[in-house]
């Protein structure tokens, strides 16, 4: 396995341009670093990613010793949680066995980075960072860390695009200790009809990802894009719905602009209800209707009640025990156990099971009674 190698020679600069031009053909933004600190101005290149040109002039500077990649929606949505704490990674590795094995990592001198597609944002943890915008950056190999360690892929980037997940519903939020506390990053993100940053997460969170998704995730762009501008005109949403055609090509089977523009008129119709709201409003919702004295029972049944009033009578909803147990503060197993108990009690329904642990799909219940 690719790991953290002793330093040998020094890094040789047409390495590491060879890199860098590897890493911005995958549409990420890339800078030359001295150290752990950028050797260029590199505010520039939060807004677009330099071109084979600057690249080259950048790494023919002297002293360069690695590479980063700038987060977010400069890299195209791209994000990196860091774990400082190896401990805290392998105890995540262990809860999600199969984002462990597939997500691209590298190792560093302290823990791991592991990369993904997700929310634009950053967020300081107990055990690291998540970082998700174009104010943060980080190492990619082979870059020669400060105390002489070169950086390696432990698992190697794929070949096309990064799955983008929800970093809570992933695990990706949760500290080293048992936390109690609502996770800083809200379950789904509110964004500015006019933030452009917003369509780009919209877009990168329904790309299909193989055969058979394309209608289902027409829709769920469709919700989305209601979520941020309600009152768009259908010549405001093509621009959009071509970029996310174009992206979704390699694995739709259905390749014709038309029918792709047709099913998402269809769906842009049919989408009642917009994609969700700061989970964080929900759990503030659910808290203020709760007595002091309530158990954890009582919390989790006002906080299915506040989630359920939220997407609509009857409506199913997703939500996974470690989001549960952190909003009524339980650990994630006494949320699950209570989440079955309400099952079998007839309080909520199981709609639909969680997904493989990979798939980072929490299982959907519906509300059947009120108390």
């Amino acid at each position: 396995m690719g790991i953290l190698a002793r330093k040998g020679p020094a890094n040789n600069p047409s390495k590491l341009l060879d890199a860098a031009l590897g890493y911005v053909n995958r549409g990420w933004s890339i800078i030359p670093t001295t150290g752990k600190c950028a050797a260029w101005a590199w505010k520039n290149f939060q807004v677009r990613a330099a071109d084979e040109r600057t690249l080259r002039r950048m790494f023919a500077r002297s002293g360069v010793t690695g590479l980063a990649v700038v987060l977010g929606s400069a890299s195209g949505g791209l994000a990196c949680r860091d774990w400082d704490d190896a401990g805290a990674y392998h105890r995540w590795a262990d809860d999600h066995p199969g984002l462990a094995a597939t997500l691209p990592t590298v190792q560093t001198p302290r823990g791991f980075h592991v990369y993904f597609a997700g929310p634009e944002g950053y967020h300081e943890l107990g055990d690291g960072e998540y970082r998700a915008d174009a104010g943060h950056y980080c190492l990619l190999p082979p870059s020669l860390h400060p105390d002489g360690m070169l950086y390696r892929w432990l698992i190697p980037l794929p070949e096309g695009a990064l799955p983008f997940l929800d970093p809570a519903e992933a695990g990706l939020l949760t500290q080293d200790h048992e936390d109690t506390s609502l996770p800083t990053y809200p379950h789904t993100q509110h964004v500015s009809p006019c933030d452009t940053s917003g369509v780009e997460t919209a877009i990168l969170a329904t790309l299909p990802t193989g055969p058979g998704q394309r209608n289902s995730r027409l829709f769920d762009l469709a919700r989305r894009l209601k979520r941020l501008m309600p009152d768009a005109m259908l010549e405001e949403l093509e621009p959009i719905v071509r970029t996310w055609h174009s992206r979704a090509l390699q694995v739709i089977r259905t390749k014709d602009w038309l029918d792709t523009w047709i099913k998402f008129r269809h769906a842009w119709s049919n989408a009642k209800r917009p994609f969700g709201a700061k989970f964080a409003e929900i759990v503030a919702t659910a808290k203020a209707r709760t007595p002091s004295q309530s158990d954890a029972i009582q919390k989790l049944v006002e906080l299915c009640r506040a989630i359920s009033e939220h997407h609509g009578p009857g409506q199913s909803w997703p939500l996974s025990c470690r989001i549960a147990g952190a909003a009524i503060g339980t650990s994630h197993k006494t949320a699950a156990a209570i989440l079955k108990l309400l099952c079998v009690e007839g309080v909520i329904a199981l709609v639909k099971p969680a997904g493989p642990k990979k798939s980072g799909q929490a299982a959907e219940y519906r509300l059947i009674e009120e108390r």
